[in-house]
């Protein structure tokens, strides 16, 4: 079974190049051979069908592999009903409820092991869910699948599959697609539509795929949507004959009948946006007159009762204006057509409401909430970003009536208006524009930062993995940090906070108005590095300024080893690009005081008897008894395990013990624990409890804070405790498990847990 195993390695090491982790992977999109096929399938009749003779010849991990496999396959190439477990029964000549006792162990141990997605429901077919969904597109409802992706292009599309059409239709299957397997199974539906219908006849597994990997199942839906368009415009698409996927595209078209795709009417270009657009007409006009461009929308046909609704306009909560919009019917959503809806005003909390009955379709909420609007001169004018202002051209900024803005290097028409001013200007060189205290245009720093970007694609706020231009775009959509943030993780080991705070340095050292300190040393050292092998001089020059005259402005605070080493860095820095004359401040300066006070023995020494005095202990220990801990610390637990295993602790129990199993002689007993590597929580706060109390709570998953211990003021004498410092727990130990491989029994005995309290 080596083959196997080849190609599962092959998968992974595509998912990794698409930075897939082991709990996003889906198996489906293996292509397997026919005489391959079918030798796996009967090697698994073989290990189900006669486990005590086949139990030797490969390892339980290896059987568990081939088992499972074997169905997935099944579900991939061969099964035709709804009744999986029979007719796989049937090709392995097996009582199906003895077939499920033999394989079902062997699927939760393939799946644990290799950290795979679970199908998470409601219903008792797990198993068979879990085996469909890791399929993707199961061989049975892959022309039902098919048919549905079809009426999405023709209707929901209207034959458009411009990215950015497309790109909202799949955003909206998102959406949809979680609600449908959230919703209460018991509630009857309100208003059966064939929209309804198409919804609902998508198979649960599909859409638990779709939201499981992304970025793979997507890409089947885009592939098809592609075929059908080639095949309306009469051509043929370029099918591989090798991949399951096509050949199942094959085989669809053949036994249906497209309703005529080729002599469908095309509808004209949608030209979609994602987020609502402001435009203006300022010249001639007495008052500015503002249209406001809304999406086009997807809408979930379960909301929708008729076929209109309501558009309404809020500043803040107050009323503006309100008008009737139709909806039209797609092949799984109802649709909402992009306007454009005139408003007499700028404020900085305008949106819109779009409703049916009292129900809220769709809510803009902050998407056109602006201190400040910046447009070109055209008769219609566009909302321009800051970092698409080009020197040379003319631009009106709109502030209102809480805001303020100057203009350094300028000459400026400025009008005043009921809600605000506006402001007329030619982009030159050397200009500098500050709004509430922040500047948003500069151009010395446009100039430097311009020349290193390459746009990203509409809708894309990342460059890969370059942390660099990654940086660099955080900068110019601030709004964007997060997202940013977000997708470096995805490359790198790194939390979303290092990212941010990388950002934040990267901002405060361009940035005259922000003040600087000391904060996270190494990163601001490796901005420096960045901005350096970059060859970014003007920024550099920008920074090491910045960092110069931090360092003058503090020579009360004492040195040490860190801010020598920083000096150090950004003299070399200075040196290499030929900028030394910007740097006021020098070692050597300081050396005339005294020759020896910032020499490294001296401030190592000085270091040293500084730990001494202020530290005795950099960690504590704690010991809690299972009966002891709080409900914060249980429901802790509860969550790491299943963020790590679908099953929880006693299936997580279970196959560890079963990876122990070759190694057992019969008649033994093996002890676990229940922890055994350590459950380390970076993320601490510590709240006041009580007096000379304080409550340490642990954040497992992100925003989740968990309440794990109270600690006195008693036991943390020894421990320089600063709220300020970052520490780190470290949880091992719990109740332990004894279980005999003879008798085949568990048996729990009670142990304490260990808290490590670490100061980072």
């Amino acid at each position: 079974m080596k083959q196997l195993q080849d190609k599962i390695d092959n998968l992974i090491k595509k998912d990794e190049e698409l930075s897939i982790e082991n709990k996003k992977r889906l198996l489906g999109f293996l292509n397997i051979k026919e005489d391959m096929y079918k030798e796996i399938q009967l090697e698994a009749q073989q290990i189900v069908k006669y486990p005590s003779s086949n139990s030797y010849k490969y390892t339980y991990s290896e059987r568990a592999t081939i088992v499972t496999m074997a169905a997935i396959l099944f579900c991939m190439y061969e099964v035709s009903g709804s009744r999986f477990w029979e007719e796989l029964s049937e090709k392995y000549q097996m009582e199906e409820l003895l077939l499920q006792y033999e394989i079902k162990d062997y699927i939760s141990s393939f799946i644990s092991t290799n950290s795979l997605p679970y199908y998470k429901g409601t219903t008792r077919n797990e198993y068979v869910e879990t085996i469909q969904m890791q399929s993707v597109i199961p061989y049975n409802y892959s022309s039902r699948l098919i048919r549905i992706i079809y009426f999405m292009y023709s209707e929901d599309l209207g034959m458009d599959i411009s990215a950015e059409n497309v790109d909202a239709l799949l955003n909206y299957l998102k959406i949809v697609f979680k609600s449908q397997l959230n919703k209460d199974r018991d509630i009857k539906e309100i208003r059966p539509t064939l929209i309804t219908k198409q919804l609902q006849s998508i198979p649960k597994s599909f859409m638990q795929a779709y939201l499981t990997n992304n970025t793979r199942v997507k890409h089947i839906i885009k592939k098809y949507f592609s075929y059908f368009d080639k095949i309306s415009k009469n051509q043929i698409p370029n099918y591989d004959s090798k991949n399951r996927l096509d050949v199942l595209f094959e085989k669809a078209l053949k036994s249906q009948i497209y309703f005529g795709i080729k002599d469908k009417v095309r509808k004209s270009k949608l030209n979609t946006i994602q987020k609502p657009i402001i435009k203006v007409k300022i010249k001639n006009q007495a008052n500015p007159l503002f249209y406001i461009q809304t999406p086009h929308y997807f809408i979930n046909p379960e909301k929708i009762k008729q076929s209109k609704a309501i558009v309404k306009f809020y500043d803040n909560q107050r009323l503006l204006s309100e008008k009737e919009i139709e909806l039209s019917e797609g092949g799984v959503s109802y649709k909402i057509d992009s306007t454009d809806n005139e408003c007499t005003l700028f404020s900085n909390k305008i949106r819109y409401a779009i409703t049916q009955d009292k129900m809220v379709l769709i809510d803009s909420k902050k998407d056109l909430y602006r201190q400040y609007l910046f447009f070109d001169d055209k008769e219609i004018a566009d909302e321009v970003k800051v970092t698409e202002i080009e020197i040379g051209r003319y631009f009106y900024l709109l502030i209102d009536n809480s805001s303020t803005a100057s203009f350094e290097n300028c000459s400026v028409t400025q009008r005043d208006l009921t809600y605000g001013t506006l402001y007329y200007f030619k982009m030159k060189e050397q200009i500098k524009i500050i709004v509430n205290d922040q500047v948003l245009v500069d151009t010395v720093i446009k100039k430097a930062i311009v020349p290193k970007i390459v746009r990203p694609v509409e809708n894309e706020c990342h460059h890969n993995n370059d942390i660099y231009l990654n940086m660099i775009n955080a900068y110019e959509y601030p709004e964007k940090k997060k997202k940013i943030a977000n997708h470096l993780v995805d490359y790198y080991k790194n939390s979303q906070e290092y990212y941010l705070d990388l950002f934040r340095v990267f901002e405060t050292l361009i940035s005259e108005e922000k003040e600087m300190k000391m904060g996270n040393s190494r990163n601001l050292k490796f901005v420096l590095e960045l901005l350096y092998k970059q060859n970014s001089i003007d920024l550099l020059k920008i920074a090491l300024e910045k960092v110069d005259n931090f360092i003058k402005n503090n020579n009360e605070s004492k040195y040490n080893q860190e801010r020598v080493e920083l000096i150090k860095i950004c003299q070399f820095y200075a040196k290499e690009n030929k900028l030394d004359g910007i740097l006021s401040f020098s070692l050597t300066q300081e050396k005339k005081v005294g020759e020896d006070i910032l020499s490294e023995k001296y401030l190592e020494l000085n270091e040293i008897k500084k730990v001494k005095k202020s530290v005795m202990k950099d960690t504590l220990y704690f010991s809690i008894p299972t009966k002891d801990i709080s409900k914060g610390f249980q429901n802790m637990l509860d969550a790491y395990f299943e963020s790590i295993d679908s099953k929880g602790k006693s299936l997580n129990l279970l196959n560890r013990f079963m990876k122990e199993y070759e190694g057992v002689k019969v008649g033994d007993t093996m002890s676990l624990p229940l922890i055994d590597k350590g459950i380390i929580i970076n993320n601490i706060a510590f709240i006041p409890y009580k007096d000379k109390q304080k409550k340490i709570l642990g954040s497992l998953n992100g925003d989740i804070y968990y309440w794990l211990y109270t600690i006195n003021a008693k036991e943390i004498t020894e421990l320089s405790l600063n709220e300020e410092k970052q520490y780190q727990i470290i949880i091992t130990g719990g109740d332990s498990y004894e279980y005999s491989f003879d008798s085949k029994q568990m048996e729990k005995k009670e142990n304490n847990y260990l808290l490590k309290l670490k100061n980072l």
